[in-house]
Formats: C-alpha cells, structure tokens, sequence
C-alpha cells in the first residue's frame, strides 16, 4: 500500500454570524468584515490550509432575515488581506452568466495569487433557488453543473475567444485574459445521490461528503469509488463535519447543549419548512439519523437549525483527534472543519486535537512522525501518581502539574544542560530557539487553552501575582506575599509597591479582580465554581474568598498552567475593548 500523507485541515468563514448560541434571531457576533478578518488571520497563522465559505441566499443559521455576509464580495476582501491561506468558494452554477463568471474567478486568482478553489454546488434546500427566481429540476441541474466546470476549463485554457455549446450553458466567443495563476482552481463537489456521485467521478478534482457514522459514510465511499474506477480515477476525498471541543467529555456535552439552549421557534419552524420534501439526500439522511446510537461522538442537534451540515463530532481534543483519525484510515485526505465561536475555536482546535491527529496519522502511514508544533517537544512530565483517581478534576490536575514542571524547565536557565556550548560563550548563559506560528489569540491571557506555545508568548509579555521562578515552581511576583486564612477559604496577595504596566499605569488590586473576573481560558469554570468572590479592600490587597477549602487554588491560580494568573490593567482593557490584546 502507498504511504499516504498526512491529512489536510481546513476551517470555515462564518457569514451567517457567530457565537456562543445558534438558531436564535440574530447572532450574537454578527457577519461584520472586520470579524470575518479576524477570523481568517487566525487560521493563517495557526497554519490552516484553506477556508470555506458557503453560499447563501439567505441566512441559514440564525433567522432567515438576519445579516448574511454575500460570499464572492466577501471572499475578495479577504484575499486580499492574506497572503497564505487558500479559499474554498461555493458557488452556485447558473445565477451569474458563466463566461462572466470565468472572468471574476480569473480576477480573483490572480488577486490572490492563485489561492482559489471552487466548491460546485448544484443541489439546494427547497425554495432556495426559487428565492431569486431558478426553477430546475434535480437532475437537470447536476447536467448544468457538469457544464459550468467544461466551460469553465474551456475558457481559462485559452485568451483566445471560445464557443461553447450544451443544453443549458452556450458561450459564442467568450474571452477571458488573464486566465487563473497556472493550472487554476481546482474543483471540489459534493452530493450522496447516485447522480451527485457520477458528476463527481466525471468531474471533480475532490470530492466532499458530510460526516456520518463510519459505517455509512464506508458505504458511500465504496459507491462513491466505483464511480471513479468506471471512469479510471481515483478519487482525493475531503470531510466536512462541526466540532464541539472542550477539556472533558461533560464540558463538551455540556457546550453541546448550551449552543442550542436559546432556540427561538421561528428559526425551528423556518428550517422545517426548507427541509420539506427536500431532494438533498444527505439533508435527508441527517434529518433521519440518531447518530449517537451508533457513533457515540458524533451529534446531529444543530440540524435543527441550520441549512445543509448539522453533525458535529464532540468531545475532549484525544477523542476528537481519533475520531477524525478514523475517518482518515477510511480514505480522507483532507478535513473541512468548524466550530461555533469560530475563531477562537479554530485556534483552540488547532492547538490541542490537530498536533495529536496529524502524529498518529503519520505513525500510522509509517512516515517518519514528527510534528512541527511545540506540542511535539514537550518535555517529559513528572510523577503524578499521588494524584490517583479518574474524575474529571484528579485529570484536570494531573494535566496542569504536568504543564507546570514543562513551564518550569522553559523559564528556568539550569533545567537543561546546554551540549557542547561553545568557548567562547558567557559563562552560566543558554540560548534556546523555538519555532511556532504565532496567533492573535496567543497574545490575550484570559483566553490560553492551557498549551504551553502560548505559556512561553504571556510569560514574555505578562506578569501574574505568582508565577514559576527559576527554582521556584510558585514564586511572588507582582505581589510580594501572600497568606492563607486557617480555615482555607480566604488567600490574601499583597501587592508590591511602586510596580507599573507598560503604559505607565500603577498595578492595583482592581487590575487582579479584573483580570480574574474576566478570564474565559480553560479553567475557567473549576475556578469559577470554587470561588464565592474576589475582593480589593485596598489599592495594594486583593482577597479570594472560596466557597468551601480547596487546597488546589494555587495550583490553578498561582501558575500560568491555566493562564488565570495573568494580571491586565483594567483601564486599558476598558478603553481598547475586549480584542485590546489581538
């Protein structure tokens, strides 16, 4: 068998809106321009391949009224912000005159230096294309599809003026020069019908299919393959699925249920109607399905609010990367993923469950495994068998004293012994070099994922209360002492005097409450839970008050294992709005 490379992962650009809840009227974060980029600069710099953005002719997440970002306007603003990440565009065939469309597709290509490929989309939820005034049946439109991609490749092969002649598209001299960069974009195309299947075969460069459970999915590839090898092909294949990815199991069921706990009807009640008597057979299929019952990772409950896709596989990032990791031993070569929050998810995703997916999946091709993120270096962690047990808090602790001895050989200068330092050097002096991508979101404490890439960024730029010190896993730092009362339920830190932030502004106890209060990062809720409130009765004491003793408060909190710790001044924060730090 060929060594297969390991698998592609693509995100998604959000134009429906976003947030922490779907399916209700608006969306919590609207489609703005500004998020969108925001959204794309993180997934190329966390080293995404490409991104999809769909086609809408209405909104198909939240209220079918609600503010829709036009794909083709949207997508070319981008390109032109970036200057890595490739575009999967899906489009529509027959809404723009096609010899009109080779030419802004050419356009775009070549503004993105040849970054474009297109995602054929000739099936559609009911009423969709009546919306702007297209009525044609199913299989009709499948030929029209097949005609878009010749025509397409007919007129970017030549400047010369080309006829085209079929039964819906007809082209007498059409020209379009400049054509794409090289070869041009590819094609990717979709669809679990027999005749999605035979357009693929004939046409596309890959094929996508929705995630199901592996069973089902095993049976669409091998009808999908058959396909292929009547025409003499062999398909490339990609997977298109929602993540819902959290520290624990719970946590990830649990944000599973709160994105769908502020449902309104309305938007229920739209997407039933879109669904009826739909001729999509995987829409069809995901309406039917439980897929809990077979695939216990994999979740369908945001069907029930949004058009096309609404499986999502859920789970803690080790299960999510073997999930995927099964798919890939099934036949796909690239993964088009999403998740709610979008950017901060595609971060998150890409730092936890992607680095462990893409090493097992080169351990499993037998090519040699090395991944190129800090992840892989990671030092050997300590004994943690004095921290028995396997609930949820007893792994959470374990994960962070690990973090904490890894943090602890980065910052300190005798942890590891330099080989062969050269003579010339200062004595007691180390120079050690990383390479990672860097991420908006790396530099923004209250948002770490509990990954020691982004400790190493905050350590730099960010101070804590306590931090590890070289020596000290648990060192003052901003504050000069702390103390605990006798029942354990109160920890006091007071601050040293004279310490400014960068801007020139004074470290005040209002600076750690806030700090705290607005931390979102992993631990967030195990803090949370624990601590009844934070107080600053003085300018230069800051005072937690526990709900019941907890003996591992400053082993969350006293660490930047959780990125908790990390003080911010207030006035800052307050006058640059939350994104201050991206």
């Amino acid at each position: 068998m060929d060594k297969r490379p390991a698998p592609r992962f693509d995100w998604f650009i959000p134009i429906d809106g976003d947030g922490a809840h779907i399916g209700t009227r608006r969306a919590e974060r609207p489609p703005t321009f500004e998020y969108l980029r925001r959204v794309v600069e993180a997934a190329e710099a966390e080293g995404y391949y490409s991104l999809l953005i769909p086609t809408r002719f209405a909104n198909g997440l939240f209220e079918e009224t609600a503010p829709l970002a036009e794909t083709w306007t949207t997508v070319t603003a981008l390109a032109a912000v970036t200057r890595r990440i490739r575009f999967l565009v899906a489009v529509r065939p027959g809404f723009i005159s096609t010899g009109l469309f080779a030419q802004m597709a050419a356009a775009l290509d070549q503004i993105s230096g040849g970054r474009l490929d297109i995602n054929v989309v000739p099936g559609g939820i009911q009423g969709d294309f009546e919306r702007l005034g297209v009525t044609m049946d199913h299989d009709k439109r499948y030929e029209q599809a097949e005609e878009f991609i010749a025509a397409l490749r007919a007129l970017w092969a030549t400047p010369e003026p080309v006829v085209f002649e079929g039964s819906t598209i007809r082209l007498k001299g059409a020209v379009v020069s400049p054509g794409p960069v090289g070869d041009g974009p590819r094609f990717y195309v979709g669809g679990a019908s027999p005749r999605a299947l035979e357009f693929a075969a004939k046409e596309a460069d890959a094929y996508l299919a929705w995630i199901q459970p592996l069973e089902d999915t095993g049976a669409l590839l091998e009808r999908l393959r058959k396909a292929y090898a009547a025409r003499g092909r062999r398909p490339v294949i990609g997977l298109r699925t929602h993540l819902v990815v959290r520290a624990t199991e719970s946590e990830a069921w649990a944000a599973a249920e709160e994105l769908m706990s502020q449902v309104d009807e309305r938007v229920v009640a739209q997407r039933r109607a879109a669904f009826a008597g739909t001729q999509m057979v995987g829409q069809q299929a995901q309406l039917r399905a439980q897929p809990r019952e077979r695939a216990p990772r994999l979740w369908n409950g945001i069907a029930k609010v949004r058009v096309n896709l609404g499986t999502a596989i859920v789970g803690d990032p080790p299960q999510v990367a073997a999930e995927l990791l099964a798919y890939w031993r099934l036949g796909f070569d690239e993964f088009i993923l999403s998740g709610f929050r979008t950017r901060r998810s595609a971060v998150e995703w890409r730092q936890t469950s992607c680095p462990a997916c893409v090493r097992r999946s080169r351990a499993s091709a037998h090519s040699k495994a090395v991944g190129d993120d800090v992840l892989s270096r990671r030092p050997p962690a300590p004994d943690t068998d004095h921290l028995r047990g396997d609930d949820p808090m007893n792994r959470r602790r374990r994960q962070i004293v690990a973090r904490v001895f890894a943090l602890t050989l980065i910052v300190s200068p005798h942890a590891i012994a330099a080989p062969d330092a050269r003579a010339d050097a200062p004595a007691d002096q180390m120079t050690w070099a990383l390479h990672f991508t860097l991420a908006p979101t790396l530099f923004e404490p209250a948002e770490t994922p509990g990954l020691i890439t982004p400790f190493i960024i905050l350590y730099a730029l960010h101070d804590a209360l306590v931090k590890p010190m070289p020596g000290k896993s648990m060192a003052p730092s901003l504050a000069e002492s702390w103390s605990t009362s006798p029942d354990g339920l109160v920890y006091e830190f007071v601050l040293r005097k004279g310490v400014k932030f960068h801007n020139g502004e004074p470290v005040t106890a209002e600076d750690a409450k806030f700090s705290f209060e607005r931390y979102r990062g992993i631990s967030a809720k195990a803090l949370k839970d624990k601590v009844a409130a934070v107080e600053a009765p003085d300018p230069g004491r800051v005072r937690f008050r526990l709900k019941q003793p907890w003996p591992d408060f400053m082993t969350f909190y006293g660490t930047p294992a959780t990125g908790a710790g990390w003080i911010v001044p207030k006035k800052y924060v307050e006058k640059l709005g939350e994104e201050g730090f991206k």
